[in-house]
């Protein structure tokens, strides 16, 4: 995709249909910057909508990826209207806005933000206002870094105008910071995956939306990598070292670009991480430390990680585990962030990558990791592999709920489905990563053969009294029901058909296109496909050759889920036990009843004989037996005697 200058005409006309994925996911984040504006929602039964339709936000959002059908303009067009929608959203999710104003005022007064408390006597004049009134840290010298102090500044210009004019122009020019760096991405990632980020109800609301400084961190990391990927490392440096003084924690990326292109090449960048200590003296940089300190060591919120050793040491130990704890999970970071480092001068990884895996590290072993933390390893996700990015993007929607913490709400439910959903979609991540799948295989597989040995026990009955048989097995994936399939049929013969190569078993076996089989009409006596139909692009096609290729039956085994709900679930756990074997993690599976299959079946040249729900509470079996309308007899054995069974 070359933007800018890719043409706009029939950008809404795009197979996702971008028209409706942006008005939709508009107002559901609109929908929700609203009820967040009313002053009673808090203590009305109604607290839960707004974070039902942040869920529902950011599940569009997960369903436009895997429709795969939005150009690069309508997500540009989409992030910026989002952005636009927020701009009047009040502060009413953080106080943080009103200590960034305030330090704004502090400064323009000609005072360093980081020399004086602002409940210092000196600033009575200023100490009536909301800024003062309402932030949280009055007790505490500021701990925003310089260029974040230059933003403060520049809102606070305008506070002649009331508060809400400051804090939206303050929005603003964070948010043209981001905007920027989303562009300068855009030209080198795909569609869908920068809608991962721009158009994450998180990133938009909770980040954007309540004027954090992540905002600006943001804006300036995506240009750090769009310059390294133009191979600019002076831009990059400089990128990253603005970065840095507005959030201080991506100063840690710095080695990775020393690695890549050498201090000499990053000098520009070094330098201006220099300049920006003139902002300080030795009593306010004590200051600036003191304060830090005390942020780190007063905040415990959603970091699950921490809680979990935490609670354990309250459990196994008399005194306070909580400052070894922090201790042993500083020292844990250092040494993830070390031994990135020191890969990417041995082997290196590409930028995006090792930066993630350092704020992966830095999250993990954080103990307060509020949803604005998250910014940093969001804007980073489109860059990763899809297999690494829901874990984050489940942490980051069980973050909305965490907002309760703050009303006396609802809280530990949120943490605890926050991590446990993280977990489960690591483990799977891992599982699936191509590094460890072999030996995973050394597990996975028995299993299979196992599992293909009660598939064949179900599917028997409806192969019973062919003789001699020549099967087609399509979607054979393996190839091990056919397996055992050829030890208890009388002298069967076997294809196996896939549209990838998996097979493991010593059988005549192709890959083809999924569309046309390379066979004459009538080569087989049989054709089977279990548990492999629901995940066809085009079943009716499928079938369509089945029956053509088949003389005398084709036999399906499928999944049915009886309540919608099933299904979702069943969906989740098909696709991912197929990622486990190789499969794709973005494949959509639909699952159909026995009348929906009978209707396909006909439409495709099969006639119904014989249809059994096998049973199953969760999930539910369907054995159905079709026979071709060009030969309606089927060659039965006359000896029960001889019966395969």
């Amino acid at each position: 995709m070359n933007f800018p200058g890719a043409r706009f005409h029939g950008w809404f006309s795009s197979p996702g249909n971008g028209t409706v994925a942006i008005v939709l996911t508009t107002l559901m984040v609109g929908a929700v910057a609203i009820l967040l504006s009313l002053d009673a929602l808090w203590e009305s039964p109604a607290a839960w909508s707004w974070v039902v339709l942040g869920w529902a936000a950011a599940a569009l959002t997960v369903r436009w990826w895997l429709r795969d059908g939005l150009t690069m303009p309508v997500v540009l067009f989409g992030g910026l209207l989002l952005r636009l929608v927020v701009l009047p959203f009040p502060p009413v999710l953080s106080d943080d806005a009103y200590r960034y104003l305030w330090d704004g005022l502090v400064t323009h007064l000609g005072d360093s933000p980081y020399r004086y408390l602002p409940s210092d006597p000196r600033y009575a004049e200023l100490q009536h206002l909301v800024e003062f009134q309402r932030m949280n840290s009055s007790g505490f010298h500021s701990v925003y870094p310089p260029l974040s102090q230059v933003f403060f500044f520049l809102a606070a210009s305008v506070r002649g105008l009331g508060f809400h004019a400051a804090f939206v122009l303050l929005k603003l020019l964070f948010g043209l910071v981001e905007f920027a760096g989303i562009l300068a991405v855009a030209r080198f990632l795909k569609p869908r995956d920068l809608m991962l980020y721009a158009w994450n109800p998180v990133v938009v609301l909770a980040i954007l939306g309540q004027g954090h400084t992540e905002t600006a961190m943001i804006g300036f990391l995506l240009l750090t990598i769009a310059a390294v990927h133009a191979a600019q490392p002076g831009r990059a440096s400089l990128a990253l070292a603005a970065a840095g003084w507005i959030k201080l924690v991506p100063f840690v990326l710095f080695p990775l670009l020393i690695a890549r292109f050498g201090w000499k090449r990053t000098l520009p960048g070094i330098l201006a991480s220099a300049a920006g200590l003139l902002a300080f003296d030795a009593e306010t940089l004590r200051h600036l430390g003191s304060s830090l300190k005390l942020y780190l060591s007063y905040f415990e919120f959603y970091a699950g990680p921490y809680f979990v050793l935490r609670d354990l040491g309250w459990r196994f130990f008399s005194t306070d585990p909580r400052p070894v704890i922090s201790l042993a999970l500083t020292g844990l970071f250092g040494l993830v962030w070390l031994g990135v480092c020191i890969r990417q001068f041995v082997r290196p990884l590409r930028f995006e990558v090792a930066a993630a895996l350092i704020f992966a590290a830095y999250l993990l072993c954080s103990r307060t990791i509020h949803p604005w933390y998250l910014g940093g390893i969001l804007c980073l996700l489109p860059f990763l592999a899809p297999r690494w990015r829901w874990p984050w993007l489940w942490l980051a929607a069980g973050a909305w709920g965490t907002y309760f913490f703050y009303v006396d709400g609802t809280y530990w439910p949120f943490v605890w489905v926050g991590w446990l959903g993280w977990a489960a979609l690591s483990g799977i991540a891992l599982l699936t990563w191509p590094s460890l799948k072999w030996r995973i295989d050394h597990i996975v597989q028995p299993l299979l053969r196992r599992r293909a040995a009660w598939k064949t026990w179900q599917i028997l009955p409806a192969l019973a009294g062919l003789e001699s048989p020549h099967i087609l097995d399509l979607g054979a994936s393996e190839g091990y029901v056919t397996e055992a399939l050829s030890v208890r049929l009388r002298h069967p013969s076997f294809t196996l058909a896939d549209v990838a190569d998996r097979f493991r078993v010593p059988f005549p076996q192709m890959t083809y296109d999924g569309i046309r089989l390379p066979f004459p009409n009538a080569h087989f006596d049989a054709s089977i496909a279990t548990y492999a139909l629901h995940h066809c692009a085009d079943p009716l096609a499928t079938l369509t050759e089945m029956a053509r290729v088949s003389r005398y039956r084709v036999v399906l085994l499928e999944s049915w889920g009886r309540t919608h709900l099933l299904r979702l679930l069943l969906a989740a756990v098909d696709v991912t036990a197929n990622a486990l074997r190789g499969g794709s993690w973005t494949e959509r599976v639909r699952y159909r009843s026995i009348p929906e299959w009978s209707a396909l079946a006909g439409a495709s040249g099969l006639h119904l004989v014989r249809s059994t729900d096998l049973g199953g509470l969760f999930h539910a079996k369907l054995l159905l037996e079709f026979e071709p309308l060009h030969h309606r007899t089927v060659k039965i054995l006359p000896d029960p005697d001889d019966s395969p069974l």
